[in-house]
């Protein structure tokens, strides 16, 4: 049953009805002190519908009888999708002609019974309602509305990182029994390769992370003799052998202790060279490429790495 905007149950006793439920109009109808409408073709509203199919059946029939009709709020369903259904179809019509669309509209809802198509909406299927039920259910409606626009991008912006959590990013791990090192590498699977002999063995892993752009690397060096048992001394030269080849880096320790590892960063933050010492090798772990030091990546790269003992001791 359709509730005619302006129409409802009696409130005060200076109110004058026309029509009562008894008379066998389904709904009051209320009239307040009469208006003058400044523009007679200006649009007002006549009912808010249920859903589309009764909106758009009371507007072909008004329309048949030769009133101008507007249905409004069909748009925003569309664009809403799913919670289009909040939004309900209202009808408006010119102000001369509110009376006479209002007379359809009740001969609409309690005229004879005749019977109908089994698809056609039952436009007095509806419980009657006064004007303050019909108005708290639109209020919640639009609150539902501006709730659910405003959750929007928030759930947009959680459903990636929900997914990339769940699937897990690719890594390869290297676990090096010979070295006594394990690292897991993101993205691509890394190369290995020895440097030239010398004093110095370098042993190095190399991989990319197309996702990042970001390089990775992890160097084992290994002296050829004994190296000192100064941690401090031993972690000044290898900044000064990397600040010959990168430039000045700033510093941080990693953790407490004399030998917690440090953490070398170049100006432009896109390198970043972690430092750990672990017996007689000095490991670099090196990330290299855009916004570096800002990628959650490379501290789960710097953070899967592990020294043990050697497997020659």
């Amino acid at each position: 049953m359709l509730p005619v905007l302006g129409m409802g149950r009696p409130r005060a006793r200076s109110h004058v009805f026309e029509g009562d439920s008894r008379d066998g109009c389904p709904w009051p109808v209320k009239h307040c002190a009469p208006m003058t409408a400044p523009d007679p073709d200006a649009l007002v509203p006549l009912t808010a519908c249920p859903d589309s199919q009764t909106a758009a059946l009371l507007k072909a029939k008004l329309e048949g009888a030769g009133l101008h009709v507007v249905l409004q709020g069909e748009q925003h369903r569309a664009m809403l999708g799913t919670l289009g259904a909040y939004v309900e179809p209202r009808l408006l019509v010119k102000a001369s002609q509110l009376e006479q669309a209002r007379a359809l509209v009740v001969e609409d809802s309690s005229g004879p019974v005749t019977e109908t198509d089994p698809g056609t909406p039952d436009l007095t299927a509806h419980p009657d309602r006064d004007d303050e039920a019909w108005a708290a259910r639109a209020r919640r409606r639009r609150r539902w509305i501006a709730l659910a626009v405003l959750l929007f991008p928030v759930v947009a912006a959680l459903v990636p990182l929900t997914l990339e959590a769940l699937r897990g990013r690719p890594g390869h791990v290297v676990d090096s029994a010979q070295l006594g090192y394990r690292v897991v590498f993101p993205g691509l699977e890394p190369s290995s390769s020895w440097g030239p002999p010398g004093p110095v063995r370098v042993h190095t892993d190399q991989g990319h992370d197309p996702q990042t752009g970001i390089e990775y690397a992890v160097s084992c060096v290994l002296p050829a003799a004994d190296v000192e048992d100064d941690p401090a001394e031993r972690f000044r030269r290898a900044k000064e052998v990397l600040e010959r080849k990168l430039g000045p880096l700033e510093e941080r320790t990693v953790g407490e202790g004399a030998q917690a590892p440090h953490e070398l960063t170049s100006e432009d933050g896109r390198t970043v060279v972690r430092v750990v010492l672990a017996g007689q090798r000095t490991f670099f772990l090196l990330a290299s490429g855009p916004r570096a030091h800002e990628s959650r990546v490379t501290r789960e790269f710097f953070d899967s790495f592990a020294a043990r003992t050697p497997i020659d001791g």
